[in-house]
């Protein structure tokens, strides 16, 4: 019985990693996305991740991270979300000092927003794209459109589909799982949800009349 439940426990291992990954592949790519607005209306945070100040300041990280290093600064740590583990980077303050000691202050681009004291009266609504307004209809749409191609698809094909091939049409590799029953997927901002088949024809039905983007 012990190795039967060690064994299982292995099997289960690589699915929790892969879901990790997605999970913060998913709040890296939200972050991206409101990155710059917050950068133009001067909202950027107390710290920012050394992924973030690369893209701020034109850099590619792996060439900033080598010129930190070599200057001698050591990076400073934050925990992003529970159970998503830390991010190396710096607060404002500290990577002001490293920019004024290597003689590269004030910087460039959007970057220079970090510092600025100015707040807008109003604060902008960060929104995503429309296209992620709802991710896995869109993914849903691209089945049915692939299997309408001869006039014969239905709720019963669209499922069986996404339970064989999935990855052909999940290009921003939502889906954890497909089940008989039920689709276990992640959405942009990082969140676990489930989609069951019993709402797949009210889904479709809805797409026919306002197929997405």
């Amino acid at each position: 019985m012990k190795l039967d439940e060690n064994l299982k426990r292995r099997e289960i291992r690589p699915k929790e990693r892969e879901k990790q990954q997605r999970l913060f592949s998913a709040w890296r790519n939200r972050q991206k996305d409101e990155l710059e607005l917050m950068a133009t209306h001067k909202l950027l945070p107390e710290f920012l991740c050394i992924d973030d100040i690369a893209t701020l300041s034109g850099h590619y990280t792996g060439a900033l991270e080598s010129i930190i290093r070599l200057s001698g600064v050591e990076f400073e740590e934050q925990e992003i979300q529970e159970g998503h583990g830390l991010l190396k980077g710096f607060t404002r303050q500290k990577y002001k000092e490293f920019l004024q000691s290597s003689g590269q202050w004030p910087p460039n681009g959007l970057l220079f927003n970090w510092w600025s004291l100015e707040k807008p009266d109003v604060l902008p609504k960060i929104t995503t794209k429309s296209k992620r307004e709802h991710q896995l209809h869109s993914l849903i749409w691209r089945v049915w459109q692939s299997l309408n191609k001869d006039g014969h698809a239905n709720v019963n094909r669209v499922w069986n589909e996404l339970q064989k091939n999935y990855e052909k049409y999940d290009t921003e590799e939502i889906i954890q799982e497909v089940t008989a029953q039920e689709i276990l997927w992640i959405s942009t901002y990082g969140t676990e949800r489930r989609n069951k088949k019993t709402g797949l024809n009210s889904v479709i039905s809805r797409l026919k009349r306002n197929p997405p983007i």
